[in-house]
Parts: structure tokens; C-alpha cells; sequence
């Protein structure tokens, strides 16, 4: 019982239960306000709501469900959480600022409207995808979205409470590389890995998983994050490590592609934390 007579047990009491419910921010993540705290607000609610739906009322096929479930959290992780702490100053941006912001706004604009492309040409039911958007696809989202990295790196954003524009471009890119996988998801669980892979396969693998670690060093710190580097780099030095760490090394097509499927990223966390 709490001892009304006490000053000093009143305020104890009144200050734990006015701050019962407070969630410490850490020390990257944005604090939103006005309307953007009711956008991302809303985007969470919506991301919660696919999850109940999905698993109450509307299935989906589990590469679909797996794969949106990764791409939404890649959405809002780059929308809440930036690259690195406090913010900036500087009045003005420079040469370097501006440079990458634009590389990395053509570069994954472009595969945004290719990979759009695509999703129009299919609703349309045209039974092949358009040549030039596949060809065109790739490489420019993975050049934008390194140099939308390498933005956050270097710059911050100018205020806590909104999200910089790299992020912004990333959370596009997360949904370019996101959907083409499940445009081909079908197709991507037989030729994933395997020699008939597109290089387009690859360029959306190998940008999702350059995304997922982008958020996770946001999210968890450099510790994990180099210990999977570690893995994937063991993929490709095969041929020169010694003894029997030797093995005869895998392309970049057949590694990232395989990567990207439920025998990689998409499978048992995956499974657990979309369900």
C-alpha cells in the first residue's frame, strides 16, 4: 500500500506510472512529428493489419507473404531508423551531397519504373515480360542504392523528424527489388541458383540483400553484420583459402539468387517473425 503521508513515495508512484508506457528512442531513430508521425503511424498500422489478414483471412502463397513481409520491413526501417545519429547543421548541401543524391535517384528510379514496367506488362496479360525493362532493371537500382548508402554514411539528415531523402530512395529501392521478386517468385523457385537465372534475378537479389544489411548494421550494430559478411565472402574465396576451407567458389548469379529464396533469407527467422 502506498503511504499517502509520505511525499516522497507519492512521487515515486506518480512517476512510475506516468512513465509505464514510454519506449526509449535509440539513438538513431527518428522522432516524427505532425504529419509525418501519422504517416509512418499509419504505415505500421497497415503493415500490422497485412499480417493479421494474411494469416486470418486471406492466405497467401508463402513466398509472396514472406517476401512482403521482408519488404515492408525494409520500407519502414529505412523511414524510422537513419544511418546515423543526430543531425545535421550544415545550411547548405554540397558538390558531394548533391552528386549522390542524384546517382542514386536515377539509379534506382530507373528500376523503379522498370520493374513497374513489368508488374503493368503482366496485369495487361502479355505472357513475357518487356525485353528492355529487364536489361535496364538491374544494375542502375544496385548503383543507386549503394550510392543512397553511402549519402547516409557521410550526410545526415538536417532534422531528427524527417526522413532524409537517401532513406527515402532506399525505401523505393526496397520496394523495386522487392517486387520483382515477387513478380518471378513462380519462376525464381526453379532457376534460382541454377544457370538459367536472369541477370536481372541477380541485380534484385544482391540489392535486397545489400538492403537488409544496410538495415540490420542500423538496427543491431556492425558485430552481426560482419559476421554474415564473413559467410557470403567464404562463398567467393573458396578457391584461394587453404586446406579444407577450399572449395571451387560460386558466381555471383548462382550464389545471390539462391540466397534470396526459403533455403536463405526467406527461410526459418523469416517464417517465424512473418508469423
Amino acid at each position: 500500500m502506498t503511504d499517502n503521508n509520505n511525499p516522497a513515495s507519492t512521487i515515486e508512484t506518480q512517476t512510475a506510472s506516468a512513465q509505464v508506457d514510454d519506449e526509449p528512442t535509440v539513438s538513431n531513430q527518428r522522432e516524427f512529428n505532425r504529419n509525418w508521425h501519422w504517416f509512418i503511424a499509419t504505415a505500421c498500422v497497415c503493415y500490422t493489419v497485412f499480417h493479421l489478414l494474411v494469416m486470418n483471412v486471406w492466405p497467401l502463397e508463402t513466398w509472396t507473404y514472406r517476401l512482403i513481409h521482408v519488404g515492408g520491413g525494409l520500407v519502414l526501417g529505412f523511414l524510422i531508423y537513419s544511418a546515423t545519429t543526430g543531425a545535421s547543421d550544415a545550411s547548405r548541401r554540397s558538390v558531394l551531397d548533391w552528386l549522390l543524391l542524384i546517382v542514386s535517384g536515377v539509379g534506382i528510379l530507373t528500376g523503379f519504373a522498370m520493374v513497374s514496367a513489368i508488374w503493368i506488362n503482366g496485369l495487361m496479360g502479355e505472357e513475357f515480360p518487356p525485353i528492355w525493362a529487364l536489361k535496364y532493371y538491374g544494375a542502375p537500382l544496385f548503383v543507386g542504392t549503394c550510392a543512397a548508402i553511402l549519402h547516409g554514411w557521410i550526410f545526415r539528415g538536417k532534422q531528427r523528424g524527417r526522413t532524409s531523402p537517401g532513406d527515402v530512395l532506399l525505401a523505393v529501392s526496397s520496394v523495386a527489388a522487392i517486387t520483382y521478386i515477387v513478380f518471378f517468385s513462380e519462376q525464381l523457385q526453379l532457376r534460382a541458383g541454377m544457370p538459367m537465372a536472369l541477370p536481372s534475378d541477380m541485380w534484385a537479389a544482391l540489392t535486397g540483400v545489400v538492403l537488409i544489411v544496410e538495415l540490420t548494421r542500423r538496427l543491431a550494430g556492425l558485430a552481426l553484420v560482419i559476421i554474415a559478411s564473413i559467410f557470403v565472402a567464404y562463398a567467393f574465396l573458396g578457391p584461394w583459402l587453404p586446406g579444407i576451407l577450399e572449395h571451387k567458389g560460386y558466381t555471383a548469379k548462382r550464389f545471390f539468387t539462391y540466397i534470396f529464396t526459403d533455403n536463405g533469407i526467406l527461410g526459418a527467422p523469416i517464417a517465424i517473425s512473418s508469423t
